[in-house]
């Protein structure tokens, strides 16, 4: 190939307009496309995941600490790209989205691999009691995801740390995505300056762009 796409038309990136650490995928087809921008704008308006079976066409989440999982299947016929937050873990968009996959494309999950992308960290992530027990009430596996950091001279109090990266994977086994097919990146955001983080930045951060095609 020349360096050009088989698909030019197509040859864009797509993001959700806002991101609202909820649990909706929103299904990219000929239909969108067909849309005027502003329409597919408010399209993708409250969403936290798309999917899509077109090629050339690259969809993809913003991060800043959240978990971004990209998600593909065996034969390369179908994408998703989601934005798994703390909010978005605990709600366990992970598993929305993959009853989204196999509802719309008859898809089986043990034929799906998934990247987990740079994110915090179980040891940056450190929460409140409140935090805790959202994920506790959430019937997740807290002895595995969860740790408490003792006291020290800098943080007197013992704290909680979650661990998203492990609490989405587990999601990910949980639908029957096999754990052999799952990568996670181990690249923590908050630490790594290369990477975008809002817990380090505060106000002055940007936005990771992690995006996926079929080719």
């Amino acid at each position: 190939m020349d360096g050009k796409l088989e698909h030019p038309v197509h040859a864009r990136l797509l993001l959700p307009s806002h991101q609202v650490h909820g649990t909706r995928t929103f299904v990219i087809d000929h239909d969108f496309l067909s849309l005027t921008p502003l329409e597919q704008v408010l399209k993708l308006h409250a969403v936290d995941a798309l999917c899509t079976n077109i090629p050339g066409l690259c969809i993809g989440v913003k991060t800043a600490d959240c978990i971004p999982i990209l998600l593909y299947n065996e034969e390369a016929t179908v994408i998703s790209a989601v934005h798994a937050g703390w909010k978005g873990t605990v709600q366990r968009i992970v598993e929305h989205n993959i009853d989204t996959l196999v509802a719309r494309y008859g898809l089986h999950p043990q034929t799906l691999h998934a990247i987990i992308g740079p994110g915090i960290s179980l040891d940056s992530f450190e929460v409140g009691n409140e935090v805790y027990a959202q994920f506790q009430e959430a019937r997740f596996p807290m002895e595995q995801i969860a740790r408490k950091y003792p006291a020290t001279a800098a943080q007197p109090l013992s704290k909680w740390h979650i661990d998203l990266w492990e609490a989405n994977r587990l999601q990910l086994v949980g639908k029957g995505v096999k754990p052999a097919h799952i990568h996670v990146c181990g690249i923590d955001t908050l630490t790594n300056t290369n990477f975008f983080s809002a817990r380090r930045m505060k106000d002055c951060t940007g936005r990771i762009i992690n995006g996926i095609m079929i080719d």
